[in-house]
């Protein structure tokens, strides 16, 4: 199955979406209750949809310009310490 392939693996899985801002790779992405793209953050939004990745393996969609790593590895923005690997992300 490819898709355990590359969710399991240092490939992301993105899909390209319409997002307003045109955000910087690792920026996590969220949508609003209008149903607009934007930089998440955690005093509005809960609706993550992913990351914007810098080096897609695997694009899907058309529909925008900004690839969202849906699954996979993905370089992720973070503010304070670093994190270790695995640790969860959360929004700031």
């Amino acid at each position: 199955d490819w898709s355990s392939d590359v969710c399991s693996s240092d490939l992301d899985l993105s899909e390209l979406f319409d997002v307003p801002e045109l955000p910087e790779f690792g920026t996590i992405i969220a949508v609003n209750s209008d149903g607009i793209y934007e930089t998440a953050d955690r005093n509005k939004h809960n609706n993550v949809i992913g990351v914007v990745s810098e080096n897609p393996s695997l694009i899907m969609g058309s529909d925008g310009v900004t690839p969202i790593a849906l699954c996979g590895r993905v370089k992720v923005k973070y503010k304070g310490s670093t994190p270790k690997i695995g640790e969860f992300v959360g929004l700031t």
